[in-house]
């Protein structure tokens, strides 16, 4: 199996990041956060793996806002006690998987199939990575026996030299958008947008937020 961890970002520079530009509020960011929090780990969740929030900013235990069932349902590790680059073999350690993966906790296209995916491809190769629109990762899985040499701060492309280097054999997931900006959050609404229409059921909990929003339109229901 695979151990995953769930890598959230400081709410507040997120928040910043997105109302830079635009008429978005604070307030709405905030909703939109936690709303696409909640589908990247209820992708990783769902996976059926030990699952972990990493909190790398160290916010989320001193801020007033934080869900409830992101206080009660998930351990969360802290970026007071640990640093990123050595969440991989916190992971080793604590759950003896075969396996450990890193996935992007702002990525609400992110769905059990990916991570699914992600567990089966570390069944036939040492390091994962799923690439976002920046080129930066979405997903970094590796085996356990690399979790204690693998550097998350990297790029894909340097995992990849890095994995080459190591003797492991290295494989890439489809392309995911990740919420960095007011750019990439104009993205994801026209995705999920597309996504309402054709009434799939993803990113259930950002896609009711927007509309709850006014920001993308909720399909009309067929009363004939």
């Amino acid at each position: 199996m695979t151990a995953t961890a769930v890598v959230v970002p400081s709410p507040e520079r997120w928040v910043d990041a997105v109302t830079a530009t635009g008429d978005l509020t604070a307030g709405a960011a905030r909703s939109i956060f936690w709303a696409v929090v909640a589908d990247s780990i209820s992708a990783a969740h769902n996976g059926g793996g030990p699952m972990v929030v990493y909190d790398a900013d160290a916010t989320l235990d001193t801020n007033e806002t934080v869900p409830a069932w992101l206080e009660t349902d998930y351990p969360v590790l802290s970026g007071t006690a640990i640093s990123t680059g050595d969440v991989p073999s916190e992971l080793a350690r604590r759950y003896d998987d075969a396996s450990v993966a890193l996935v992007a906790g702002m990525c609400p296209l992110l769905g059990r199939r990916h991570v699914d995916a992600g567990a089966m491809r570390l069944r036939r190769h040492e390091v994962v990575i799923g690439v976002d629109q920046t080129a930066d990762w979405y997903y970094l899985g590796v085996s356990a026996d690399l979790a204690g040499s693998v550097d998350p701060s990297d790029r894909p492309r340097d995992l990849a030299a890095w994995g080459d280097e190591a003797g492991a054999s290295v494989d890439f997931m489809p392309m995911l958008p990740v919420v960095r900006d007011a750019a990439s959050l104009s993205v994801v609404e026209e995705l999920l947008a597309a996504h309402a229409i054709a009434r799939t059921a993803t990113a259930p909990t950002t896609r009711a937020t927007l509309e709850q929003l006014g920001v993308i339109e909720a399909p009309v229901t067929d009363t004939d």
